[in-house]
């Protein structure tokens, strides 16, 4: 069934079994688990089923760590999440992603991959992808080969690209369909009640941006919102406890993870068309869906752990000329970049603005050569074809969100992102393109490094991220060290559980997704057990 906060009576109280908050990946993967269940299920997603620009804005808020995008643009605020944007690339996190690391600080699941392997099979059915076998030679032809790099530790790690599916279209039926499903759009969780001891749940507040107010009861409730959302609503949620909900330690909001993302080199010779039919050369200028398989190149768990390095990953991407100039990576590109951003509608107008026009005056000769280059590609498309690298970051308790005092539109205070890299974060980026190119050319694959302007830290000026939200509500079984134990359930609060990548105590070098939904598959199986005993949830 699907309803509307907006048409609900004011003030009204709603019951149910179990209470999803959040309408993207994790909480739809929640809800089509329960489907034909003899459970009453609640989802409730702050957008509507399309794209509007008051709900988006909710998600405004404040820098003041490292460069980052405009928050507003980095998750899509309607149901379905940021599966209606995604190009659908997934790969389950590797085996040394979930070991306790002694070279990483704060490393380790409460699980190894095993636990999760039965989960990713099921979460390949849901995110529609063709295969769990992530054997390179499995994906081998006679018209497609891998590269073989001899004597070196690098290595192909097979990535699967999602039709993409997105899940508000392909399961929106499956929930009209379901008696025991309901979908509530246009409904924002505000804030959590709990009891006087503060070890249980008993309600949620919602709102909804034309003035209604209602509250919802239930023996279970989920939340699968964004990282930063989830981190929020726990943040503001401080009637009973004063630091707010599993905050008890100081742990809600810290270690927030993100890949980077640079582009470091240019592939000049080597390239064969059997090959690149195999790493399947990415095109992100060309909005296509369907690609399959993408082979992309890593290290391997060996090599990770005698240079003591975090691990990443490697892809081959076309590039227009202009894009491949090494003033493009430097402080002219940037400068540039962000100003067209502002006016394609992907950065948010203000102050910003006019020192981003100010950097490009200042660098206009730059600026000047990347403009001509492009108006040469316009009238003679070139392309290139790049190496790309996506990194894992260290979790790092200094990296993390907090509340600001502005409010928004609902009356919740907005959130302050200050996203911080470590030493070993550069370290093992830095190591990791060494032992690449390296491994590219006793492959037969030449390369040429772009020439990168850096930051105070030493960082690419052009490095980005992947607009990955990971880890600001931790696992691991002591409360003093993560927000959840090994079921996602938060310490001390005997009905509240939290799905989605916040829970990730390490980020991996995979794209967050089949990972997450893996974990609400589970988590739901977890639910539906403790549901059928009550007692154990007491």
């Amino acid at each position: 069934m699907l309803l509307d906060g907006k048409n609900l009576p004011n003030n009204d109280m709603l019951e149910t079994d179990v209470c999803i908050i959040g309408g993207g990946a994790a909480g739809i993967t929640l809800a089509k688990e329960f489907v034909d269940t003899r459970f009453k299920v609640s989802l409730f997603e702050s957008g509507g089923y399309r794209f509007n620009h008051r709900t988006q804005l909710l998600y405004k808020a404040e820098n003041c760590g490292r460069p980052y995008y405009d928050m507003e643009f980095t998750k899509q605020r309607y149901f379905g999440g940021a599966t209606n944007k995604w190009y659908g690339r997934c790969r389950p996190l590797d085996a040394i992603d979930f070991e306790t690391r002694s070279w990483v600080k704060h490393s380790g699941w409460p699980f190894g991959k095993n636990e999760l392997d039965p989960f990713y099979v099921r979460a390949h059915d849901v995110c529609r992808l063709r295969s769990a076998n992530y054997n390179p030679a499995f994906w081998e032809t006679y018209e497609k080969e891998q590269l073989y790099f001899k004597g070196t530790p690098v290595e192909t790690k097979i990535f699967q690209f999602s039709p993409p599916t997105r899940f508000a279209r392909d399961y929106l039926n499956l929930f009209k369909m379901a008696p025991n499903i309901q979908v509530f759009l246009n409904s924002n969780a505000v804030s959590i009640a709990l009891n006087p001891a503060g070890n249980s749940v008993t309600h949620v507040s919602f709102a909804t941006l034309v003035g209604k107010k209602f509250q919802v009861k239930a023996k279970l409730f989920i939340l699968a919102a964004s990282a930063l959302e989830i981190t929020r609503l726990l943040l503001v949620s401080d009637d009973v406890h004063s630091r707010g909900i599993g905050n008890q330690y100081d742990l809600v909001g810290r270690f927030f993870m993100e890949h980077p993302h640079i582009f470091d080199a240019i592939v000049t010779t080597g390239l064969t068309d059997k090959i690149a039919r195999y790493y399947k050369i990415l095109d992100y200028d060309i909005k296509s869906e369907n690609l399959g398989t993408v082979g992309a190149l890593g290290l391997s768990e060996n090599a990770i752990c005698q240079e003591k390095m975090l691990n990443a990953s490697a892809f081959f991407i076309r590039r227009k000329c202009y894009k491949i100039d090494d003033r493009y990576f430097g402080k002219a590109g940037v400068a540039l970049t962000k100003v067209m951003d502002t006016f394609n509608h992907t950065r948010a107008p203000g102050m910003q603005f006019f020192r981003d026009v100010g950097d490009t005056i200042k660098h206009i000769k730059d600026v000047g050569g990347i403009v001509k280059q492009r108006l040469n590609g316009i009238i003679k498309p070139i392309s290139y074809i790049t190496i790309r690298t996506q990194v894992e970051t260290e979790p790092n308790p200094d990296s993390r969100v907090t509340l600001s005092h502005k409010k928004d539109r609902l009356g919740m205070n907005k959130l302050t992102l200050d996203w911080r890299l470590t030493d070993l974060d550069l370290e093992s980026y830095k190591k990791f393109n060494q032992i690449l190119f390296k491994g590219l050319r006793m492959a037969g694959i030449e390369v040429r490094p772009f020439k990168h302007d850096m930051d105070e830290f030493g960082w690419p000026l052009s490095m980005v991220a992947g607009k990955h939200h990971i880890g600001t509500t931790r696992m691991h079984q002591d409360p003093k060290k993560g927000v959840l134990n090994a079921d996602c359930k938060v310490h001390g609060v005997a009905n509240l559980y939290i799905a989605g990548s916040s829970t990730f105590p390490t980020s991996g070098q995979a794209n967050p997704m089949l990972t997450l939904v893996a974990l609400a598959i589970r988590l739901a199986d977890h639910v539906k057990q403790i549901m059928s005993d009550t007692s154990k949830m007491e």
